[in-house]
């Protein structure tokens, strides 16, 4: 029946500059394998997503997530480094859309990588809510007044000897986001309904262990989204009670 086929549809847009391919949802998404990857659009509005995350980020009982989870030999063995990223929501054509930056090729540390804008938390900082706030306005040139802070996902802990508090928030009014040069190559608003969650965990050496790595590929040529990025928006679609890759 190809009234049940997805509509693809050509769009401008992407981590850098990628032209993206959108699917349309089904007209019926219930039980559907597909609509449990691309469904998220028609499953709720912006304003249902940031009343859902009001009511169940502050209530949350704190876990913290990382590689361990996986293997708790993983765990890193000496003190961490604290950082701190922003999960920025907004309303999109397409539904809600998450806030994603493309690492610039010639940082030493993770060049290339799809993240979050963030950083490590400084002594000046106030807490992990102000050390987010204030590397997104680096980064990205996004005005700490722009954003309505909703609350905080679990922490998360990677091997390579990080913890990342992951601050969401809500764009409370437009800006012109203008990437760091040197830093950030290219910022983009991504769909969440083109995140795939169910597949997305493979694993890959670590030393004598296996290290798991998350990816969650977007529904367009450009790259993936993998590691703790993808940890914290599987943490965010659990939170949301949206299918997820636990």
């Amino acid at each position: 029946n190809s009234s049940n086929r997805p509509v693809r549809t050509r769009m401008p847009g992407g981590v850098g500059g990628v032209r993206s391919t959108r699917i349309a949802p089904y007209p019926d998404l219930v039980n559907d394998y597909c609509a449990r990857r691309i469904g998220i659009s028609s499953m709720m509005s912006i304003g249902e997503l940031s009343n859902r995350l009001r009511a169940a980020l502050p209530a949350r009982t704190v876990t913290v997530r990382g590689d361990h989870d996986f293997d708790p030999r993983l765990r890193h063995p000496g003190p961490l480094r604290r950082g701190a990223v922003l999960v920025l929501l907004r309303g999109g054509p397409d539904g809600p859309e998450v806030l994603l930056t493309r690492r610039a090729a010639t940082l030493r540390l993770l060049p290339g990588d799809v993240v979050f804008p963030g950083g490590a938390i400084d002594e000046t900082d106030r807490d992990d809510i102000a050390a987010a706030l204030r590397e997104a306005s680096e980064e990205v040139g996004l005005p700490p007044e722009a954003v309505e802070v909703l609350g905080r996902l679990d922490p998360h802990e990677g091997v390579i000897g990080w913890r990342l508090s992951p601050v969401v928030g809500l764009l409370a009014q437009e800006a012109a986001l203008v990437p760091c040069e040197g830093e950030v190559a290219a910022v983009a608003w991504v769909p969440l309904s083109t995140l795939v969650a169910g597949r997305g965990r493979t694993t890959v050496p670590w030393g004598e262990l296996m290290r798991p790595k998350h990816r969650m590929p977007l529904d367009h040529p450009g790259p993936e989204v993998s590691g703790l990025t993808a940890t914290i928006l599987l943490d965010l679609l659990r939170v949301l009670g949206l299918p997820h890759d636990a």
